[in-house]
């Protein structure tokens, strides 16, 4: 089901790219959908009955819901709605889409979306990058990004999520997740674009160095998100391996102690795979967040030999082994909120196969 999505997926970006002036996004119909989700069958209903066992032992579960899954369902957002709820998921974070955001047709999916959400008790979170502040997308997508320096895109986006909120007052976001994404100021990220004054590297560490402003800057916007979105939920997404670098000295912010003192809620990425190493990280690093609460960002490997830390899995028996042993290692601790996975559509992949 995955790979039919992600066909229909490219097909329909492929002709807003085509198409000169199109300025509104292209969403799948119901009927479109319909045609390829596949029905719950009995041992389904099992499975999800299973892992939404799991999932209510902690106060939080959260999946991100990317672009390509809001295209699907925007003609079915009960449907979504219903198949988050069978999962147990009680948190939703939308990815923030700079190019259509601010978009009546756009929106309109959204407050659907947000609407059948809150039926089913799930909170909505609008989830965007440090990179999404900074540069904007270039609508030729041969072009490359661009920096414009008179244009503050963080103002941008608190003003429509504002605004937003404003139009679908009955289900509003009712917070956000920043990620601090400062690896992809790489120069190595081909859509870096040219005129970025800092660049993250491996040879840009120490304190007043590249690697340092850049986290400077991330925390300078967790501010300005603190004062511009007064009673929103202020989370952070943040790499473990930020607070190994603060702790070594090689940056002046980024232990989880300073990201507990700058956000509501943390998310931490723990990289690693294997559930034994992701409790052992966790361990070390929950702690440190204090009186604020932590969910575990993890990223789903589609395959068991993905090379990039993720929890892995043959099958869905085998993953929710590993699953299991991470709740219960990180159940031990109070700061501990629950699980956020990256990908609702990955999630579906392995409950369905």
């Amino acid at each position: 089901m995955k790979s039919l999505r992600k066909a229909l997926h490219w097909l329909y970006t492929g002709a807003v790219i085509m198409a000169a002036g199109c300025s509104s996004p292209d969403f799948l119909s119901r009927e479109q959908a319909e045609t390829i989700l596949p029905a719950v069958t009995a041992e389904l209903e099992s499975r999800a009955a299973e892992f939404r066992s799991e999932m209510a032992k902690n106060a939080a579960a959260g999946a991100f819901v990317n672009g390509e899954t809001l295209n699907f369902f925007a003609g079915m957002p009960d449907v979504l709605a219903e198949r988050l709820a069978m999962l147990g998921i009680n948190e939703v974070y939308v990815a923030y889409d700079g190019e259509f955001f601010a978009d009546g047709s756009y929106q309109s999916v959204l407050g659907n979306l947000l609407m059948e959400l809150k039926k089913h008790n799930i909170s909505a979170r609008l989830a965007f990058k440090m990179s999404d502040t900074v540069w904007k997308r270039s609508p030729n997508f041969i072009v490359r990004n661009l920096i414009d320096p008179k244009h503050d895109i963080l103002e941008e986006i608190m003003d429509e999520l504002n605004g937003f909120n404003r139009a679908y007052p009955d289900s509003p976001f009712t917070g956000v997740v920043f990620d601090m994404n400062v690896e992809a100021f790489s120069g190595h990220n081909l859509a870096v674009p040219g005129g970025q004054i800092y660049g993250w590297g491996e040879n840009t560490f120490g304190i007043g160095r590249d690697n340092d402003m850049l986290m400077k800057d991330g925390f300078a916007i967790l501010e300005k998100l603190k004062a511009g979105l007064p009673g929103i939920d202020i989370g952070c997404l943040f790499s473990s391996e930020l607070n190994t670098f603060a702790q070594e000295g090689k940056l002046s912010v980024g232990k989880v102690s300073d990201f507990a003192a700058a956000a509501d809620t943390l998310f931490i990425r723990v990289d690693a795979s294997a559930s034994a190493e992701i409790v052992r990280a966790a361990a070390a690093l929950l702690p440190q967040s204090g009186d604020k609460q932590s969910s575990l960002y993890l990223e789903l490997a589609v395959h068991a030999e993905n090379n990039r830390p993720a929890l892995r899995r043959r099958s869905f028996r085998q993953f929710m082994t590993g699953l299991n042993a991470v709740n219960s290692g990180c159940g031990a601790y109070p700061e501990f909120r629950g699980m956020a996975f990256d990908c609702f559509a990955g999630l579906e992949d392995i409950w369905e196969k």
